[in-house]
C-alpha cells in the first residue's frame, strides 16, 4: 500500500526542483539579456567613436590641404623670383662687383621687383604696423630679400627686418641648394612670423649646390593667413578646435591660437604629460584617440602631419559634445 506521506515528500521535491531549474533558466536568460544589451552598448560605442574618427579626418585632410597649399603659394612666389632670369643675372653683376652694390642701376632694378613681389605677395607688413612718426626709427618686420653666399643682404625691399636673432639662425642654417622654410617664431613686430629661403642658381649652371650665387629670402607675417586657414567652414560644433603644434626640446609647443584664448606660441606642455592629445598626435600623425587636451578636458582627437615642416595639425571635440546624444540613447 502506497504511503500518502512518502507521495507527498516526493511530489514537493520534484516541484522545488522544477522550481530550482525554472529559476536556474531565469538567471540564464537575464543573465544573457544582460550580456547582449552591454555588448550592444559597447558596439554602438564603437561604432559613434568610429563615425567620429571619420568625421574629424575628412575637416583634418580640408584643413591640412588648405595650410599645404598655403605654403606652397609661398615657396612658388620665392621660386619664381629665384628663377627669374634677370634676377639671376643682376644678381650675377652685383656679386662681382665691390663694396658699391647698392649705388648700381641693377640694385635699384631688383629692389624694385622684389618690393612690388613683396606686396603683390603680402610679403609685407600691414599699412598700420609701418605707420609711425616719423622721428621714430622704423623696425622692418617682413618683405623680401637678396642675400649672398656669405648670407648678408645684398639688396631688399623696404620693409625687410635685420637678419639677428632667430631670423639669423634660420639663414645661417639652410642647406646650401635647396629651399628651406623656417619654423614659425616670434617676429620683430611682436607677432608670429615665418621666413622661406629659396636658391638663386647661376643662369647658365646647373640646378646643384655649386651652381648656387645667392638666395631670395621672403620673411612674412602670419596672423591674418595661416591662421584662418584652421577654421573649418560651415562647422556647427561648440567644442571642434584645428591647431598647429611641434616639438620643442621635451615640451609641446602651440604654434596656433588655443581656444581657451591662449595667443600663438605662448603655451608649452611637457611631451610626456599623461594622455596629452597634442604629444600622441604628434607621435602619430593619422592616429585617433580619446585623450586629454591643453585645458585637461577629455577630447576626441585626430592627427596629420604638414608636409615640408616640423608641424601636426589636429583636430579634435569635446568627448562631453561629441558623445553626449549617443550616450544618453544608450543609457
Amino acid at each position: 500500500m502506497r504511503d500518502p506521506i512518502a507521495g507527498d515528500d516526493q511530489a514537493g521535491r520534484q516541484a522545488l526542483i522544477r522550481m530550482i531549474l525554472t529559476g536556474i533558466v531565469i538567471v540564464v536568460i537575464a543573465a544573457a539579456g544582460v550580456f547582449a544589451v552591454f555588448q550592444f552598448t559597447e558596439t554602438e560605442r564603437e561604432r559613434e567613436l568610429n563615425r567620429w574618427q571619420q568625421r574629424l579626418g575628412v575637416v583634418a585632410d580640408s584643413r591640412l590641404a588648405d595650410i599645404e597649399g598655403w605654403i606652397g603659394q609661398q615657396t612658388g612666389a620665392l621660386d619664381a623670383l629665384a628663377e627669374n632670369e634677370s634676377l639671376q643675372l643682376y644678381l650675377t653683376i652685383l656679386t662681382e662687383t665691390d663694396g658699391a652694390a647698392a649705388e648700381k642701376a641693377e640694385a635699384t632694378y631688383l629692389r624694385s621687383l622684389l618690393t612690388v613681389a613683396a606686396k603683390r605677395e603680402g610679403f609685407e607688413p600691414p599699412a598700420a604696423a609701418s605707420t609711425v612718426r616719423a622721428n621714430v626709427q622704423q623696425t622692418g618686420t617682413a618683405g623680401m630679400a637678396l642675400l649672398g653666399l656669405d648670407r648678408r643682404i645684398i639688396v631688399a625691399s623696404p620693409s625687410i627686418p635685420d637678419i639677428e636673432g632667430k631670423l639669423a639662425a634660420f639663414v645661417a642654417g639652410a642647406a646650401k641648394g635647396k629651399p628651406t622654410i623656417s619654423g614659425i617664431f616670434t617676429g620683430p613686430a611682436g607677432v608670429p612670423t615665418i621666413a622661406f629661403l629659396a636658391p638663386v642658381f647661376d643662369i647658365q649652371g646647373d640646378r646643384d649646390p655649386e651652381s648656387q650665387i645667392g638666395m631670395v629670402l621672403g620673411v612674412k607675417l602670419i596672423t591674418h593667413e595661416l591662421y584662418p586657414l584652421l577654421n573649418q567652414p560651415g562647422s556647427t560644433e561648440d567644442t571642434t578646435e584645428a591647431l598647429l603644434a611641434q616639438i620643442d626640446g621635451a615640451s609641446v609647443l602651440y604654434l596656433s591660437p588655443l581656444g581657451d584664448g591662449t595667443a600663438p606660441l605662448q603655451r608649452r606642455l611637457a611631451l610626456d604629460t599623461p594622455e596629452l592629445a597634442a604629444a600622441f598626435a604628434i607621435r602619430n600623425p593619422g592616429g585617433f584617440g580619446r585623450k586629454r587636451d591643453y585645458r585637461d578636458a577629455e577630447v576626441l582627437v585626430t592627427a596629420r602631419a604638414v608636409t615640408g615642416v616640423a608641424w601636426t595639425l589636429l583636430h579634435k571635440v569635446d568627448v562631453a559634445e561629441a558623445l553626449a546624444k549617443s550616450e544618453s540613447r544608450l543609457h
